[in-house]
């Protein structure tokens, strides 16, 4: 017969019960939750901390019935159905969790343009989740800005304020600035092809996807060491050509860098061209960006993943 020990508190972490007159302890996990599980952002997540087996995995989605969340549910994640824009989803999602890892998504899809106000209000609902469920900690990724406090950029203009309400929140916190991500280039090492949004010329602060899951899985175990922070999460700006040349160099083979066009920009997406010209005006604000350098869980000193390292890791074609 199993008996729940009465004496040790839940806040251990431990249940402790009585089998045949012998103690024994059953570690329980912590659960964290992760938005836009399906998404690449929220999936670099996922992958890393079922891949380290510390947490109990909850993902978040809207149809917990899709083809990706069952993929998630195989791989060992626990689904939950929710919606950002409904804040009583939300409510119920957060119950009994520890920590909840957040992206806010402004495009809309049903219109093809950037929704800023739909994104503040997909912030402001898991801003009163987490505090009206106790939530421990809460990791926000955001996107790279040089201090302005408007980029002329929507996108980017509605994260700047969603770290404000962040900031404004009883809620314990971290921020993950974030740059364009590396994953997007279109890369053929067969052809010697990088094509990428921005200019030839064009400075641009890359993250790894696989670094922001990387990173929350650090802060997520020192939660304390990270409380009310912002982290950058981005490398030193490089340019479309020395993006080429790095690929040349690192495998010997002739690389071009193909530039999507700023005419095409300007008529079907206007918001990446701003995120262009905001690259060119401010290079040297971003290389005086300081990176805070996190220990990971193993006591490494946190390394960002470089864009040769990004290249070399890349399955062939």
């Amino acid at each position: 017969m199993h008996l729940l020990s009465e004496n040790l508190p839940f806040s251990t972490g431990k249940l402790c019960f009585c089998q045949y007159n012998k103690l024994k302890f059953v570690t329980v996990k912590k659960r964290v939750i992760v938005c836009g599980a399906t998404g690449k952002v929220g999936g670099s997540v996922i992958e890393r901390l079922l891949s380290e087996k510390a947490f109990r995995v909850v993902a978040l989605t809207r149809s917990s019935g899709s083809a990706a969340a069952e993929k998630l549910r195989l791989g060992g994640a626990e689904i939950v159905e929710a919606d950002l824009a409904d804040l009583e989803s939300l409510l119920r999602a957060f119950r009994d969790v520890h920590a909840v890892f957040a992206v806010t998504q402004p495009w809309d899809s049903q219109t093809g343009r950037y929704n800023v106000a739909k994104e503040i209000i997909q912030a402001k609902n898991i801003l009163w989740a987490c505090r009206e469920t106790g939530i421990s900690h809460l990791i926000y990724t955001s996107f790279l800005n040089s201090g302005q406090r408007q980029t002329g950029v929507s996108f980017v203009d509605s994260k700047i304020r969603i770290e404000e309400l962040i900031m404004a929140f009883k809620v314990s916190y971290t921020i993950l600035r974030c740059g364009p991500f590396m994953d997007n280039l279109q890369i053929s090492t067969e052809r010697g092809r990088i094509a990428g949004k921005y200019g030839n010329e064009t400075p641009v602060p890359y993250t790894a996807l696989s670094d922001i899951g990387r990173l929350a899985d650090v802060v997520l175990h020192q939660p304390a060491s990270y409380k009310n922070t912002i982290l950058n999460l981005f490398n030193s700006p490089v340019s479309g050509r020395q993006l080429a040349l790095a690929a040349t160099e690192l495998t010997g083979k002739k690389f071009i860098y193909i530039a999507e066009s700023a005419v095409v920009q300007y008529f079907r997406y206007p918001e990446t061209l701003k995120l262009r010209l905001y690259f060119n005006r401010n290079k040297v604000s971003f290389n005086r960006t300081v990176n805070l350098c996190p220990t990971e869980v193993s006591g490494k000193r946190f390394v960002l993943k470089s864009f040769g390292a990004f290249l070399s890791e890349l399955p062939p074609e």
